[in-house]
């Protein structure tokens, strides 16, 4: 019925089964050191159950300084590994291919999450309570970062990961880099659009240098940052271009800034796949493939999305939230699906470091309770 939803894709070296991602989902389910935990995992094996063709782990810091949330998975110690390539490897077994992404707070983080003062491009505060003036990062600590995400990368390989992603939007590090708001450096790290994009492109380089050709690099950018004098959509199709040229397998589209984060976790006004155009924008200009995000909570609106070609891929989270099961009742014709309501209680929960619930889905965050129900019955 949803031939093209359905249809397998090819992204380097990597073949997707089908075209629907599970763009990463943070959920608080890990434990404080960053670590996978039952619950965790038995969140993750129920979206894996829905067979999508691209599943992400999250979004995962880079360094404890960069840590964003208290129970947030991390990939900053080699003790990582072994967790996540079972759980890896469990997922592979299924037909999904698996992703993860890397990220850092940069002044976004908060030192009574990480116990350590947050650092940035510039020194320039976020005008919300609870922040604090970020500590300009040197030449020497730019370049330590560097090696910092290069080894998280290593880790993602070593565990199993078929995507490889870095989180370049919604304020976070890479993105303070590439704004003129946020980027106010003298140096060659600040100053015209290339000299903001050098950070992540020494990161490219440095990543691609030390992972196997099989391993997909991807990097999820914002299509606009919908803040006055931030970085446009035709800033970002640049951007795009130069990161193909860099090697980039992937790119992945959300938008906004952190000061209105809120803006790519679509209201109930937004109509769905209101996003869609800043995918095509970037799509129209690149080889390379493009997820497109906002509000997809439809069969329809996933196959129009590819029908039209505004993106090759629909990256879809909440409503993977709302119901796992949504990739496979498409492909098998069943409608009676739970429909994300976009009353964006996952949303709230995880701004104040509490774990995610669904108020159209109870079982979320209960799942490893039913998986310990059903091995008590088989066991009795």
């Amino acid at each position: 019925m949803y031939k093209l939803a359905f249809s397998p894709i090819k992204i380097g070296n990597l073949k997707l089964p089908n075209r629907i991602v599970m763009v990463p989902v943070i959920t608080n389910f890990c434990d404080e050191r960053g670590r996978l935990t039952h619950r965790e995992i038995a969140f993750i094996r129920k979206r894996v159950e829905g067979g999508p063709g691209l599943l992400y782990l999250g979004s995962c810091y880079v360094e404890q300084r960069g840590k964003l949330l208290r129970f947030q998975l991390g990939l900053d110690t080699d003790s990582s590994i072994k967790p996540l390539k079972d759980l890896i490897n469990e997922i592979h077994g299924r037909d999904v291919k698996v992703g993860i992404q890397l990220m850092h707070g940069g002044r976004c983080a908060r030192r009574k999450i990480t116990g350590l003062m947050p650092v940035a491009p510039s020194a320039i505060r976020i005008p919300f309570p609870g922040f604090e003036t970020p500590l300009e990062l040197s030449v020497k600590q730019i370049e330590e970062l560097i090696s910092t995400y290069t080894k998280a990368a290593i880790r993602a390989q070593m565990a199993g990961a078929d995507v490889i992603e870095l989180h370049c939007t919604h304020g976070l590090l890479i993105h303070q880099f590439l704004s003129p708001l946020t980027n106010k450096r003298a140096d060659s790290y600040g100053g015209g659009i290339d000299s903001r994009l050098k950070f992540l492109l020494e990161i490219i380089t440095n990543i691609k240098k030390n992972i196997n050709e099989d391993s997909v690099l991807s990097c999820r950018i914002s299509g606009d940052d919908m803040i006055v004098k931030g970085i446009n959509p035709k800033d970002y199709r640049l951007i795009a271009c130069k990161l193909e040229k860099a090697g980039v397998d992937l790119i992945s589209i959300s938008v906004g800034t952190f000061e209105n984060n809120n803006l790519d976790v679509g209201s109930r006004q937004k109509r769905p796949g209101y996003l869609m155009g800043f995918a095509k924008n970037i799509k129209d200009a690149l080889k390379v493939p493009v997820i497109g995000v906002g509000r997809i909570i439809s069969p329809y609106w996933v196959e129009k999305s590819l029908k039209n070609k505004l993106a090759d891929l629909v990256g879809i989270g909440r409503q993977l939230i709302a119901d796992p099961n949504f990739p496979r009742k498409m492909r098998e014709g069943d409608n009676r699906f739970n429909r994300c309501i976009a009353c964006q209680e996952c949303y709230k929960k995880v701004t104040h470091q509490l774990p995610i619930n669904c108020l159209v889905n109870p079982q979320v965050g209960n799942e490893y309770l039913v998986e310990k129900e059903r091995t008590l019955n088989q066991l009795s």
